[in-house]
């Protein structure tokens, strides 16, 4: 099933008016609405749709901090494959992602961020980095999906 911006962009800000619709660098949609408890953070949700590609699939949902220019949290992938479950499983994706929110913080109190090494491998550092060298293995958080 695909679905165009406008069905996506009608269920969302029904939903939520503070819903705003933006475009990234690539000139693909996305939406994005405040965090009530964090200023800086956005739940947002990437659809994939521009001018190249007007239909989606699937849908990205998860957290965004304006202040350091990272994702954090769980990320939740929706497969847009029912008709009419659509609705259903994006209220429910974002449902998980608010309740299961748990930001990982360095024991200095910034957020730890996902950052690569040289090698290309994956792990967690301190966003006040380079003020704190605080890291963290992404093996040791078993509930942290990239």
């Amino acid at each position: 099933m695909f679905l165009d911006s406008q069905k996506i962009k009608d269920f969302l800000f029904s939903r939520h008016p503070r819903f705003v619709e933006l475009k990234d660098d690539e000139n693909k949609i996305f939406y994005a609405l405040p965090f009530e408890k964090h200023e800086n953070a956005f739940l947002i949700i990437n659809t994939g749709i521009s001018n190249k590609y007007p239909k989606t699939s699937y849908l990205d949902i998860r957290f965004y901090d304006n202040e350091i220019h990272s994702y954090f949290g769980r990320k939740q992938i929706v497969k847009l494959d029912y008709e009419k479950e659509w609705e259903k499983k994006i209220k429910k994706s974002v449902t998980f992602i608010y309740k299961d929110l748990k930001p990982l913080t360095c024991s200095c109190g910034f957020y730890m961020v996902v950052k690569k090494n040289k090698n290309g491998n994956f792990f967690l550092s301190c966003s006040d980095y380079p003020t704190c060298n605080g890291i963290k293995n992404i093996d040791e958080i078993n509930d942290f999906i990239l």
